[in-house]
């Protein structure tokens, strides 16, 4: 789900520059409008991703997943702010608890251990 936050920020910062296009026809108001509006997304979109990847907890990140709720799409902050602390990739699991992933590397490397003592 990290991944798939971090794709649809892009995706909404991306469409917000693609809405200054369709618009350019328009108004000179309504397109500055929609120009500073894509050029704050795709600022947010960059913070929000490097946040994203430098964060421990959900706590770190939820000031930005409401930014980017608001200026780069629903499907990214929404997404964002869903996330669990697990599903962070800087996740730091409280002492004593392991993942599966973990316990079946911690075997392997024990039976591996094992086998070139033979």
């Amino acid at each position: 789900m990290y991944t798939t936050t971090k794709v649809f920020i892009w995706i909404g910062a991306a469409l917000n520059f693609l809405n200054v296009f369709i618009n350019i026809r328009r108004d000179y108001l309504l397109v500055v409008f929609f120009a500073i509006l894509a050029v704050a997304g795709l600022a947010i979109a960059v913070l929000a991703t490097m946040k994203l990847s430098e964060a421990e907890k959900k706590s770190d990140i939820t000031a930005f997943g409401v930014l980017a709720l608001l200026f780069c799409g629903l499907v990214g902050g929404i997404l964002m702010l869903c996330l669990k602390d697990e599903q962070l990739p800087n996740y730091k699991k409280p002492d004593g608890t392991k993942t599966i992933e973990e316990r079946i590397a911690e075997e392997t490397a024990k039976k591996e251990d094992d086998k070139n003592e033979l």
